[in-house]
């Protein structure tokens, strides 16, 4: 391939952040790639990055930069909830794929994007840039050719500014963990990464999380939050081959006091990576020592700006990869094997985290039977959505509606100018569940006949008992009260949609078959259904799209939902939570009517 491999950046903005102080250099400065085109979320924020870097085309549509038919390689820099769209749609299109680091919000998306991109057969990378400093590399050609014997262990402090007392308003996403932008997730993730390259595959991981700063102010309103996210990590494991593990990472320090050391000590040696960066080590520059000896590293990258320079080698990978067909970047596949990772320390955390809470734990027995907190837990769990379903089943519909009624009236008006400022363009987030229900086509059948039946009063109705947050669940043949007539058979739910401070009151209805869906079908799943979500005045407010398939292991749901593309970005990733209860709930509810042959509610 003789021309320059033309690319796309998908979420850099002329004002700041990430993609404009390293993507775009990193691109520029790399032989053999262009900067072809950028996008944004608005006309004057694409035109403003677009006249600040100098490149031809502009767009306020990522998907349109997609299918421009000159772009060889797009790269996503936006928020991980929009990751796994825009990348099911790149590949959809023949696009080669950089992405920035996490590929998902969960692993869920990125197994189901790791086998999409296999069966695309292009090229897919991941920024974990700190795996293409030479420092790093060097150290691993060190630590293979035996200069410091058998590992025996390796010990490492890793520290960012993020995740500290004080933040700013567009950081905020950062403390919702639904976003899957966390801590543990970037700047830990990134640091086991370079661990494993270096000294192999671990064996086991334990975690501690702590949070240091249980309230944090936001800078332009001086707000306070509750932080729910860790902003502390302790790690202790063990490697493959037998060495020893310690990590700490320590987020919310001085942009000019973010150090990082990581120490491989063997029989015979030592190698020392020294570093860091206000955004963490993996956004410099690094030295490296052998036993206490500078060791010299070549350095193409050693006119670039320290933020640019790993991130350079990332498209340098790929471009290699592209033109030698070879695959030597970190792939989505690998990707699946961090997130991982990930999931085992985040498990060990929360399991850290209740015996820290609760020393000792509760012991209780009954009848003969001895229980632990957990089932404590799920006691409690159990009768408060007892006491809720049985409060809602007592005022009934109208009551409910009623007491919410101001609340949805202003939450109404919130949407709506959301769907104004959207001008018909929505964003997107997906989540996959593997569920213990019945097959797809018997799911499907009792989902229709829940959408169908409200159930009687002082009942739980089988859509309400979805989810704690759905206060109303009534379907309508002929439109909701006040609509009659207007808009058909209708399903009207008060609920939170991505746990707002206020409840929505939205009608759901299906499009009829052979409509056009918000974004395309994933192949792999034979079973669809789109929903409409209207608000209460019959303005179309999103849509919620169900892909359902059969597999060994369960039922595969893929849930996506679309939202006016001005609505917060929180929103967008807490419904995928919201998902995930209600369908996990509705699975359950599925199976047991199924064995019992009765009717949803």
């Amino acid at each position: 391939m003789d021309t320059d491999l033309a690319v796309g950046i998908i979420g850099v903005s002329a004002e700041g952040g990430w993609a404009r102080e390293s993507h775009v250099p990193a691109v520029q400065a790399t032989d053999g790639l262009r900067l072809a085109a950028v996008a944004t979320r608005t006309r004057a924020t694409a035109d403003a990055a677009a006249a600040a870097f100098g490149v031809p085309r502009a767009y306020d549509d990522p998907t349109q930069l997609i299918a421009d038919p000159d772009i060889d390689v797009v790269t996503i820099a936006a928020p991980v909830p929009a990751h796994h769209d825009l990348i099911l749609a790149a590949l959809a299109a023949g696009k080669h794929v950089l992405t920035e680091w996490p590929v998902g919000t969960c692993t869920g998306q990125t197994v189901q994007l790791a086998d999409a991109a296999r069966r695309s057969g292009l090229h897919t990378v991941v920024n974990l840039q700190a795996r293409a400093n030479p420092s790093v590399t060097r150290a691993r050609e060190l630590i293979t050719s035996g200069a410091v014997g058998r590992v025996l262990h390796v010990s490492v402090h890793s520290s960012t500014a993020g995740w500290g007392r004080h933040i700013g308003a567009g950081e905020l996403y950062l403390e919702d963990p639904a976003n899957g932008m966390t801590l543990a997730t970037i700047q830990t993730a990134h640091t086991l990464d370079v661990a494993v390259l270096l000294c192999g595959p671990l064996a086991s991981l334990s975690a501690l999380a702590t949070t240091q700063f249980p309230q944090v102010r936001v800078e332009t309103h001086m707000a306070l939050y509750a932080r729910t996210v860790a902003d502390h990590l302790l790690l202790h494991g063990r490697f493959a081959d037998g060495g020893a593990l310690a990590v700490q990472v320590v987020g919310g320090r001085p942009t000019d006091d973010t150090p990082f050391r990581l120490t491989v000590t063997g029989e015979t040696g030592e190698v020392v990576l020294n570093g860091g960066a206000p955004r963490g080590f993996q956004s410099g520059r690094l030295h490296l020592t052998l036993d206490g000896h500078l060791v010299h590293v070549d350095d193409p990258t050693a006119g670039l700006p320290d933020p640019v320079a790993n991130v350079a080698g990332t498209y340098a990978a790929l471009r290699d990869d592209i033109r030698g067909e070879t695959h030597t970047a970190p792939d989505f596949t690998h990707a699946v094997r961090l997130s991982h990772l990930v999931d085992d320390l985040e498990a060990s955390a929360a399991s850290v985290m209740r015996t820290a809470e609760y020393p000792g734990g509760a012991q209780v027995v009954i009848a003969g039977r001895s229980l632990n907190d957990a089932d404590v837990d799920a006691l409690e769990l159990d009768r408060a959505r007892h006491a809720l379903a049985y409060l809602k089943g007592l005022l009934g519909d109208d009551a409910v509606r009623h007491l919410v009624s101001e609340g949805t009236a202003e939450m109404q008006r919130r949407v709506r100018g959301w769907v104004e400022d959207s001008a018909g363009r929505w964003a997107s987030a997906s989540i996959e569940l593997v569920l213990p229900a019945p097959d797809a086509a018997g799911f499907d059948r009792w989902y229709s006949a829940a959408m169908a039946t409200g159930g009687p009063d002082g009942q739980e109705p089988a859509l309400r008992s979805g989810h704690p947050e759905h206060f109303v669940s009534r379907p309508w043949s002929d439109g909701p009260p006040g609509r009659e007539g207007s808009l058909g058979r209708v399903v009207e739910v008060i609920e939170n949609i991505g746990e707002t401070d206020l409840p929505w009151r939205v009608l759901y209805r299906n499009l009829p078959d052979g409509a056009d869906p918000p974004s395309p079908w994933d192949e792999a799943f034979p079973h669809r259904t789109v929903l409409e979500l209207l608000d209460g005045d019959g303005v179309r407010i999103g849509f919620s799209m169900r892909q359902l398939r059969d597999a060994e292991d369960g039922l595969h749901l893929l849930m996506t939902s679309h939202l006016p593309i001005a609505a917060p970005e929180q929103v967008l990733g807490r419904h995928l939570h919201h998902f995930a209860i209600e369908y996990r709930n509705w699975a359950r509810l599925a199976a047991a009517r199924s064995s019992n042959h009765t009717d949803p509610t």
